[in-house]
């Protein structure tokens, strides 16, 4: 396994730290902003991991399919634990649910076909769009309900357009999908 795949499965072994950190306050001094740093870390690697890659020529099959997962992993279990924190509603969480749901099972379908869709700008812009909320959330800064509506059409916007993009998948023919 290469570094940048490394790095990836470094992330999904941070959430249950983040996790920790979000469920029991008060553990250390200054942990919202603490929280913000893990959280910024967890993040960076993100990018990191995808820099590290393409700059090295190391991009893989394994990466491009735990590269999203990993993504998948940390910003629902977050979101999960604000619905039982109460401070958003389940419906919306369930929205991100469905979509990241269904775009997996596109990434199934063409992976059956021996096709890796791939983030594209939308999917990335969404990904981006998650860290800017979840940060205002797990600092603590208020009025942080208009991030999470921008979130979820952010999210389902990208997910619809997977779907357009990549509808090729649906057919019988083979072929090259765009992602």
């Amino acid at each position: 396994m290469n570094l940048a795949n490394w790095l990836t499965v470094l992330r999904i072994a941070l959430v249950p730290l983040i996790i920790t950190l979000l469920t029991i306050p008060g553990i250390i001094p200054n942990q919202p902003i603490f929280n913000f740093g893990i959280f910024s870390l967890i993040f960076i690697t993100d990018f990191l991991d995808g820099y590290i890659a393409r700059k090295q020529n190391t991009v893989t099959d394994l990466g491009k399919f735990l590269d999203p997962l990993a993504d998948k992993i940390l910003v629902i279990s977050i979101l999960l634990l604000f619905v039982e924190k109460q401070l958003i509603p389940f419906y919306l969480v369930a929205i991100i649910l469905f979509r990241e749901f269904a775009v997996q099972g596109l990434r199934l379908i063409a992976a059956s076909k021996q096709t890796i869709i791939q983030a594209d700008i939308f999917g990335k812009a969404k990904t981006v769009w998650q860290y800017i909320t979840l940060s205002w959330m797990i600092l603590g800064f208020p009025y942080y309900m208009w991030l999470v509506y921008v979130m979820v059409g952010i999210t389902l916007f990208s997910g619809l357009n997977y779907f357009i993009v990549n509808r090729i998948v649906f057919k019988d023919t083979g072929g090259s999908l765009n992602g």
